[in-house]
């Protein structure tokens, strides 16, 4: 195979390959994005780059390596290009002999350390700690400060879907960075050095006051296209470092600029966090039933269990992590775990939101489980705020839409 290989067009939410997969070929993207992602031993999926026109993933395959280490998705229609062996051996027979020499050096050295790493086809993911020292962490730039003077960050919008009948229920936020040259950087690539070295408080008045301001947009334009439907809200993430007194006050601030009802809002705290950091987090949760938002436990089931906690916390939805949702169309034995928190937490009059869900059999699964809400790339990926504006449009302008419930 060579560069005159065919060109694979993807869809938007459609995989290019799966952690695990047997692959030979690295993909130049031509047009759109790759979002890559890989899943952690507890079963938290930690996100892994996003590749963009001129850039490669699955490169992998090209230095000796038979499995692919991450999962490759299509963020909107995309064309790749495949590469393989074959590709790099010609290119390497038009290079310069001293260069060839060296890179073949490079190459061969790559594959030793490949057979020494254990198991030889996981990739450990650079995951940023709280306890992380902040010399080690990765600079990806010299002022995060800067970055936000300079309107560098930027959100995309999930679609929350509601799967009694289809509708769209409402949005999760996602921060992004995009960089000087063009690429985005997700979250765990500068959240955790902001956190020691940077604006993180900063960063996090930025996002809840954009997310209102677009959740106001979106609002707006649903209420006067559908006045009858329920109110959207938008899901908002927050590190631990990120809540105190100033993000209270940040958000009250708000929903006071942007005319909107507390409820509308969510802010959304991983599972592990909220347990290992439970009395110091109490105030705040406090603070936010005061004021009136509503509080989501993210990524249930990827780290110690929230579960004999939640008659005693004011939350009020439960988010299931990816991947039990994975596992749920392939090992029918998990159905009855899920449902059963599925009912406890209606017991508790709590939401359910299924994410990461990709394929119809995954829809099937987390309805038949009993959940509430979902979002994934079987719905929608995340986008920009002009493309999920033009998705509301398009859902509230489809009369003959079936619903989403099987």
């Amino acid at each position: 195979m060579t560069t005159e290989s065919a060109a694979r067009h993807l869809d938007a939410g459609e995989t290019l390959f799966r952690e695990g997969d047997a692959g030979h070929e690295a993909y130049v993207v031509e047009s759109g994005n790759i979002e890559c992602y890989q899943q952690l031993p507890t079963g938290e999926i930690r996100h892994a780059g996003l590749a963009g026109p001129g850039e490669l993933c699955g490169e992998h395959a090209l230095l000796g390596e038979t499995h692919r280490n991450t999962t490759a998705v299509a963020t909107e229609p995309t064309v790749v290009r495949p590469l393989d062996d074959d590709w790099l051996s010609q290119l390497l027979a038009q290079t310069d002999p001293v260069v060839r020499r060296l890179l073949l050096a490079a190459f061969e050295h790559c594959d030793t350390l490949l057979q020494r790493a254990q198991p030889a086809h996981v990739a450990t993911p650079s995951v940023i700690t709280p306890d992380a020292d902040a010399a080690e962490l990765p600079s990806l730039s010299p002022d995060l400060s800067q970055a936000l003077a300079g309107n560098e960050f930027r959100l995309h919008f999930q679609p929350v879907m509601r799967l009694s009948d289809g509708g769209v229920a409402g949005f999760e936020a996602l921060l992004r960075w995009q960089r000087p040259d063009g690429s985005l950087a997700l979250p765990h690539e500068f959240l955790g050095r902001a956190e020691h070295a940077g604006p993180i408080t900063a960063i996090g008045e930025w996002t809840l006051d954009t997310a209102c301001a677009a959740l106001r947009r979106l609002s707006d334009q649903r209420e006067a296209g559908s006045p009858h439907e329920a109110p959207l809200f938008v899901a908002i993430n927050l590190s631990p470092a990120q809540c105190g007194p100033a993000t209270l006050k940040a958000l009250t601030r708000a929903l006071q600029h942007h005319g909107l009802r507390p409820r509308q809002v969510r802010l959304e705290l991983g599972e592990a966090s909220l347990v290992e950091q439970l009395d110091r987090l109490r105030a705040f949760l406090a603070g936010c039933r005061t004021l009136g938002v509503r509080l989501s436990v993210d990524n249930v089931g990827t780290g110690p269990s929230v579960l004999p906690y939640l008659h005693r916390l004011p939350v009020d939805a439960l988010t299931l992590a990816d991947a039990f949702v994975h596992d749920l169309a392939q090992r029918p034995d998990n159905q009855p775990v899920v449902a059963a928190i599925c009912r406890l937490a209606a017991d508790l009059e709590l939401d359910t939101v299924a994410k990461g869900v990709e394929t119809p059999q995954q829809h099937a699964a987390v309805y038949a489980a009993g959940f509430r809400y979902a979002q994934g790339f079987h719905y929608a990926a995340a986008m920009p705020l002009e493309d999920a504006a033009g998705f509301l449009q398009k859902r509230a302008l489809s009369a003959t839409e079936p619903a989403l419930s099987c």
